[in-house]
């Protein structure tokens, strides 16, 4: 075969061929010994990168369904990561307003569209997120700016085409039984808040994260109806210097960990020393902390000061007076609200009474598609 093709071929076409065979092959030798460690070295450097930034991509302070569908990262690693998922997946995917029981997506709604946000929250405090004081541990931001609010806040996702009702659950007295009990009956996207004066505060704000639920602390104000209502021995007081309030604000502050803002009942009792109160709550909210304002019908005071301060607001917009008499009462009317307005926000202590008539009223709401939301998720930031 070989006889055959040299035929074809003259010997000083042969060696034309072979000599720039081996030309060619020298330049691309040349070439590979010049330039290809460079290369190997720039494609490892961007295949590093890739690897380095892909959990920690373009950070936000507001949670996303890919955030929180993201894989558990150690608390000490979350301190410093806006968008980090603080919660321990369980892997399944649940309805936001149904029972911790309820694990399935409720008939008719599409499961692919739906968020698991039935998840443990990660243990508090994180790594960086406290300050010593002489009560005890004040909440801090961390060092490269992330709040208490967005570290200890429960992420979620709200369906805009459905009515909202963020309620919270406000334990001012209860027995462990008691606590237990509603968690285990209401859905995790209800908030607790904890009274300050609890004496097993921190078990039960723990309790209260590792079942899902996200924590807020009470600030005990005095109102209208003191001295024959009392905010308590640590409570902040109208007649009472700075400093005085300071300090309780701060033994308040330190009771419990791992909670996203506080919740107070702020009414015209401190028209006359709003330069003191503003003090007060300038402290508080220069912490990161979210504000609850408990009174429905308060001054624009606390919601101005906090804009002041880029703090997380949300607003009660129940009547008071009713939440504390009548808990189906209350219940029907955030209902209500929540279906005629498109978003609702209360607060209703927790007593038996509550948790008895709690099961068929998460009933009638799911019927009118109504969704239970954290107070976070309609707190605003502006």
């Amino acid at each position: 075969m070989i006889s055959d093709a040299s035929a074809y071929f003259s010997p000083k076409a042969q060696g034309v061929a072979v000599g720039a065979a081996f030309l060619l092959y020298t330049l691309f030798a040349l070439f590979v010994f010049f330039t290809g460690d460079q290369s190997l070295e720039r494609m490892e450097s961007m295949l590093a990168a890739e690897v380095i930034d892909a959990p920690y991509a373009s950070p936000t302070l507001d949670m996303r369904e890919d955030d929180i569908q993201q894989p558990q990262r150690e608390a000490s690693d979350l301190n410093d990561k806006p968008d980090a998922p603080l919660t321990r997946p369980h892997g399944s995917i649940e309805h936001s307003s149904s029972p911790k029981d309820h694990g399935h997506a409720s008939e008719g709604q599409d499961e692919s569209s739906q968020v698991s946000q039935s998840e443990n929250l990660l243990p508090a405090p994180f790594d960086g997120m406290t300050e010593e004081s002489e009560f005890g541990l004040l909440p801090a931001v961390s060092p490269r700016g992330l709040t208490p609010f967005h570290a200890y806040k429960k992420p979620f996702v709200v369906d805009t085409d459905r009515p909202a009702l963020a309620f919270a659950v406000h334990v001012q007295s209860a027995s462990g039984n008691l606590f237990d009990a509603a968690l285990n009956a209401l859905p995790d996207s209800v908030s607790i808040i904890l009274s300050p004066y609890l004496e097993n505060i921190e078990a039960l704000q723990a309790k209260a994260r590792a079942a899902g639920h996200e924590v807020w602390l009470e600030l005990p104000m005095e109102t209208a109806e003191f001295p024959g209502k009392s905010p308590g021995p640590k409570g902040i007081l109208s007649h009472a210097g700075l400093r005085f309030n300071k300090d309780n604000l701060e033994w308040v502050l330190t009771r419990a960990v791992g909670y996203a803002g506080i919740a107070a009942f702020k009414d015209e009792t401190f028209a006359s020393v709003e330069s003191m109160i503003k003090g007060v709550f300038e402290e508080a909210l220069s912490r990161g902390l979210g504000y609850f304002e408990l009174n429905n019908r308060s001054d624009r005071f606390s919601e101005s000061l906090a804009r002041q301060h880029d703090s997380p607001f949300v607003k009660n917009t129940s009547p008071v007076s009713s939440v504390y008499d009548d808990p189906s009462q209350s219940l029907s009317l955030l209902q209500n609200s929540a279906s005629f307005q498109q978003r609702a926000v209360g607060v209703i202590p927790l007593t038996p009474a509550m948790l008895e008539y709690f099961d068929p009223w998460l009933a009638s709401i799911k019927e009118e598609r109504v969704q239970i939301v954290p107070l976070s998720a309609l707190a605003s930031q502006e």
